[in-house]
Formats: structure tokens, C-alpha cells, sequence
């Protein structure tokens, strides 16, 4: 019965969290409509969904093949829970939107020299990871922030309505690659 409301009590956690993300992403769509609509096709959309999926697959063969009992007290990428990749998704998505969003505020108000701040301002957001996780964790996630502001700046100012599909795979990616390479458990040891 302990075990059934913990998971219980699991399940509603990430419900919340992924409702929080998707009411901010629907706030941040809003304030941005005309400049998405310009970042994003149909194209786009599909290559979001096949990337979704892939994740899915990927995620329901490697719990076949290590045969892992998923935690719920501890989620890491090598548990491969299908509702911290439902949460991850959307996480994903909701900081696609903030860095759309924060390039075109610093375009539209800060100059020639936004991207500058529009990268700093990218990696000290990162610095939230305080509240929840060690120094070591953050400083971790604080490392890829700057090469990912840079490829996702790179991506929305360059390459036009495929963007938004493009940098959410490149994003959705990371994540992935890093489940993978953690099969073992030796990069969540290390960062923890």
C-alpha cells in the first residue's frame, strides 16, 4: 500500500510539472505568436513528433535490454522512466520558447550586442539547478549551456521555419546521448 501511494504521489508530481510547463509555454506562445509562426512549419512540427517517438522507442527498447527496475525516489537518465521523459519533453520545449523568446526581446531592446546577453543571461538561468541539486550538478549543466545557446542562437537567427524542430531534436538529443552514455551510472555519480 506505501509502495502504491508513492507512486501515486510520483505520478501526480510530474503531472504538476508538466503542467506548469505547458502553462508557461502557452503564455510564452502568446507573447510571441507572429515571431513562431515565422520559426516553425509543418515540417517543424513532424520532425518535433518523430523525435518524441524516437525518444519512446528508444527509451521502451533500452528498458527491455537492461531490464532495470525504474526508481521512484531517485529519476535519472539511466532509469529511463517514460514520466520523466514526458516531463523532460516539455521542459525542453518550454526552453526552446524562453530562448526564441530571449532572442527577440534582446533584438528588439538591447542592440547590436544582444546575443551577448542574450548568452548570459541563457547560462545564469541555469543557476535555478541550485534550488534542487548540488554545485557539481549545476556547474554540469552550466558547461553545456554555453555551446547550446550558441547552436540554438545559431539555429533560430539562420536557418528560418525549420528551427524551432531542429534545435528541440538537437536539444531532445543531448538528453538522450547522455542516457546513453550513462548506462552505467558513472556520470550520475559523478555529478551528484
Amino acid at each position: 500500500m506505501n509502495k502504491l501511494k508513492s507512486y501515486i504521489d510520483y505520478s501526480k508530481h510530474y503531472l504538476r510539472m508538466i503542467f506548469i510547463y505547458i502553462f508557461i509555454s502557452l503564455l510564452i506562445t502568446i507573447f510571441l505568436n507572429e515571431k513562431l509562426l515565422i520559426l516553425t512549419n509543418t515540417a517543424s512540427l513532424l520532425l518535433i513528433i518523430l523525435s518524441v517517438t524516437f525518444a519512446f522507442l528508444l527509451y521502451y527498447f533500452l528498458r527491455k535490454r537492461i531490464n532495470t527496475e525504474i526508481s521512484i525516489t531517485k529519476v535519472e537518465f539511466g532509469n529511463y522512466d517514460y514520466k520523466f521523459l514526458s516531463v523532460k519533453i516539455f521542459e525542453i520545449l518550454l526552453q526552446q520558447f524562453l530562448v526564441i523568446l530571449l532572442l527577440t526581446l534582446g533584438k528588439q531592446f538591447l542592440g547590436e550586442n544582444y546575443i551577448l546577453i542574450v548568452i548570459l543571461v541563457f547560462v545564469l538561468l541555469h543557476f535555478q539547478l541550485l534550488l534542487f541539486h548540488t554545485l557539481r550538478f549545476t556547474l554540469y549543466y552550466i558547461l553545456f549551456s554555453i555551446p547550446a545557446i550558441l547552436i540554438f542562437s545559431y539555429i533560430y537567427l539562420n536557418l528560418g521555419s525549420l528551427s524551432l524542430g531542429l534545435a528541440f531534436l538537437l536539444h531532445l538529443s543531448f538528453y538522450l546521448v547522455l542516457g546513453l552514455l550513462d548506462l552505467n551510472g558513472r556520470i550520475s555519480k559523478f555529478i551528484e
